[in-house]
């Protein structure tokens, strides 16, 4: 009868998603080099302070700082089955009973161990809950096989170019991921929020005759009889919303850049035409530099999927295949994010302006008026008017981001630029001053007090622009322009001597207030503007998963 029992309790927890650790369990696997020992310091430049977000709170665990993602990811195109085995370097950023991760409940994980132990987990939706006590600051190995038919995520938007994030499977069955605000944790287990930044190494099989792409440098590429091996490596810290894959028929076209910076476009194999107009990137980034400083990355890569959306994934942009992703102002706001939103990165979703503001402003704004009939001052009375408008729910705009947003990259960039005036105060330098409607506006949500966060500290180059706030460079690595500062609980207005704008710029930039969750522009053609979208996070009580409400 006792056996009975012990066979009984086991397959409970074995459809539970649970797992137990015994002496006679597999040997975890093989790592080399310093991704597998708990005492190297080669990964400390991705330190972090984790935190719970103020907007997504159940995305993202705060006792974790992953400092370095192995991956080896292994794809069936025919069954549509990924297997894999990953290796975590983590620091422990609070004492805990167990160490919880973010993992889609179509994984099915296989065995978990701690520092080489087997260890007993549980898995009974989107949290992988490992059975292991930590103390804070203890740094540890966490290893893990799982495999499963991974789907995308619910967004929570009502964008039209997109309603699903992570892993995704298109009709021709290329596989390629886009995972803003998350859906990282759709194929590997991750703790899936932008205050934790970490190194990544990653390996993909491809079936026989396609490719796998992921972001930062191509290390090796082997192809035999049974399919393509390619290892990759992120050189820099990324937000796992910032990395990108895809499997699939490619074909890789190099180009340089400023300063010779290696260039790759990974196009679908039978669209060789699409190729000519990726030729731009090398202008893009020159534009860029003269405005922000050198590109902040070593490798540079432009990745063409079949999406009708576009992502700034950390040195390998993610683009669909369509007229508008394909534009060269869609091409110009990506790569701005490169400098805001990839190398500085908000630590929670409530600060999104920081580089959604940055980047809409000199692609759709800057650069937009450089390269056409279009005048600055012209696109911010458009954009101000159609905002206001939306306010008052005249029109759902298609296009700019809110007014208040836009304004503050506006005013980062161009200090006391008289592109505008405020109806309030006539002769005071302003941008895109909404109506009472809009100004009078209270946030969609009033995030928690500031945790411990990460600031930029900028500084003033020479150049064309030495007004413009440039990053402050880092000679003792690779070419990474910004420098991320902890602060302790200190506001942000504490930082105003060191962002280059006009003190009562920089009040009014603080004090606009976040209007929710703007996102990239929406295309021009479609009347469902995330200009007036927000992502406003709710919860499915089955399984803990966020959903997309209905609006």
């Amino acid at each position: 009868m006792r056996l009975l029992a012990t066979a009984l309790a086991l397959l409970a927890l074995a459809a539970a998603g649970c797992g137990t650790g015994s002496s006679d369990a597999p040997r975890a696997p093989q790592v080399a080099g310093a991704a597998a020992d708990p005492g190297t310091t080669a990964y400390d430049a991705a330190l972090s302070e984790p935190r719970q977000d103020s907007v997504y709170p159940l995305v993202g665990h705060a006792g974790v700082d992953a400092l370095h993602y192995t991956l080896d990811l292994t794809w069936n195109a025919r069954a549509q089955q990924l297997t894999a085995t990953e290796t975590l370097l983590f620091r422990a950023a609070t004492t805990a009973d167990q160490v919880r991760l973010d993992l889609a409940r179509q994984l099915t994980v296989g065995r978990v161990w701690l520092d080489g132990r087997s260890v007993p987990f549980e898995h009974p939706g989107k949290d992988l809950v490992v059975e292991a006590p930590v103390r804070t600051d203890s740094r540890h190995v966490l290893q893990l096989t799982y495999s499963g038919l991974p789907e995308p995520v619910v967004a929570p938007t009502d964008r039209a170019d997109f309603s699903t994030s992570g892993w995704t499977i298109a009709r021709d069955g290329t596989v390629w991921t886009m995972q803003e605000p998350y859906g990282a944790y759709s194929w590997y287990a991750v703790n899936d929020q932008p205050s934790d930044k970490a190194f990544y190494d990653v390996t993909i099989h491809a079936p026989k005759g396609e490719v796998g792409i992921a972001n930062g440098r191509l290390r090796s590429r082997t192809s035999s009889s049974t399919g393509t091996v390619t290892s990759w490596q992120l050189p820099e810290p990324a937000a796992s919303y910032l990395v990108t894959i895809a499997i699939g028929h490619y074909t890789r076209t190099t180009d340089t850049g400023p300063h010779g910076l290696p260039i790759s476009y990974w196009t679908p194999t039978d669209r060789p035409e699409l190729v000519k107009g990726l030729r731009y990137t090398p202008r893009a980034i020159a534009y860029l530099e003269r405005k922000l400083g050198r590109y902040p990355f070593p490798t540079l890569g432009v990745l063409l999927v079949p999406s009708l959306s576009a992502m700034e994934t950390q040195s390998t942009v993610t683009l669909g295949i369509g007229d508008y992703t394909l534009s060269h102002d869609v091409l110009v706001h990506e790569l701005a994010h490169q400098w805001y939103g990839d190398t500085v990165t908000p630590d929670d979703w409530s600060d999104l302006w920081m580089s959604e503001g940055m980047a809409t402003y000199l692609a759709e704004a800057d650069w937009t008026a450089g390269h056409g009939p279009r005048t600055l001052a012209g696109i911010f009375r458009t954009w101000a008017t159609t905002y206001a408008r939306a306010a008052a729910g005249a029109v759902r705009p298609a296009g700019p981001l809110p007014a208040r947003l836009v304004r503050r990259g506006q005013r980062l960039l161009h200090p006391g630029a008289d592109v505008g005036h405020d109806p309030a105060a006539p002769g005071r330098p302003a941008v895109l001053v909404p109506g009472p409607a809009v100004a009078d506006r209270p946030p969609l949500h009033q995030p928690e007090p500031r945790h411990p966060r990460r600031v930029v500290e900028p500084e003033v180059g020479a150049g064309p622009d030495p007004g413009l706030p440039r990053l402050a460079a880092r000679p003792d690595r690779t070419p990474v322009e910004g420098r991320l500062i902890r602060e302790h609980q200190r506001p942000l207005q504490t930082h105003r001597a060191r962002i280059p704008v006009t003190l009562w710029g920089l009040r009014r930039l603080l004090s606009a207030g976040f209007p929710g969750r703007p996102g990239k522009p929406a295309p021009p053609q479609n009347n469902r503007a995330e200009a007036g979208s927000s992502m406003i996070p709710a919860t499915s009580e089955r399984n803990c998963e966020p959903f997309s409400p209905s609006m």
